[in-house]
């Protein structure tokens, strides 16, 4: 014991005035850098080059474009701030967003980007449940664009409009449940060439993938 308690103390002593200053300069130079990799103009983030992982966007910025994100690869999280109110969907590769609780546009909900005024499904980063409480009444443009990973997928008889492409590119989705009263062509849904199969409560989609245009009401 009388040896132990020095030895705490002293580690103490290492990790208060050493270690624990070293780390927070590190935080500072890294917080620097990232802000030198970001272009920020009139609130717009016009472009990000660092090299981020968990990515953090200042406070500030009003708008993220297609663009914003191009030059990178995947980030393990993106947190977005109370100040963005203008999101395209699928800005970047994530599998986690968090959104600012007190962001008056966009919430985050079960990997789903939704915006919370017109209540858009805007971008399906990661959930592939679309809910039936009524929180959302349209599948934007592009919504589960890419999501190669998604094989069924149903549509609740909430949804009243899916715009176009919300399904491109989902190429391993092949069953789909959809309202009653459907109407439309498939193709602008969920591909050029796509066709729906009626298989007892489901359809079956055979083809599709390619970009069309164009948006489909219930």
């Amino acid at each position: 014991q009388h040896i132990v308690q020095p030895l705490e103390k002293a580690a103490t002593w290492v990790y208060e005035t050493i270690v624990s200053p070293i780390s927070e300069s590190f935080k500072k130079v890294f917080q620097y850098i990232e802000e030198k990799y970001t272009e920020i103009k009139d609130g717009v983030l016009i472009q990000y080059i660092g090299k981020a992982t968990d990515l953090v966007i200042p406070d500030g910025v009003t708008e993220i474009t297609d663009d914003s994100f191009r030059e990178c690869g995947n980030f393990n999280s993106v947190v977005i701030p109370r100040t963005v109110t203008k999101i395209p969907c699928g800005f970047c590769r994530t599998e986690h967003i968090e959104v600012a609780q007190d962001n008056p546009k966009y919430y985050s909900k079960d990997g789903l980007l939704i915006d919370r005024e017109t209540k858009v499904l805007v971008w399906a980063y990661a959930g592939n449940t679309i809910p039936a409480d009524g929180s959302v009444k349209t599948i934007g443009a592009n919504a589960f664009c890419g999501r190669t990973d998604i094989r069924t997928i149903t549509i609740p008889d909430v949804i009243s409009t899916i715009d176009n492409d919300a399904f491109r590119r989902c190429y391993h989705l092949k069953e789909v449940k959809i309202p009653d009263n459907f109407v439309g062509d498939a193709q602008r849904i969920f591909g050029v060439g796509a066709t729906l199969v009626k298989d007892g409560d489901k359809y079956l989609l055979e083809g599709g993938g390619y970009a069309t245009f164009g948006n489909f009401s219930f």
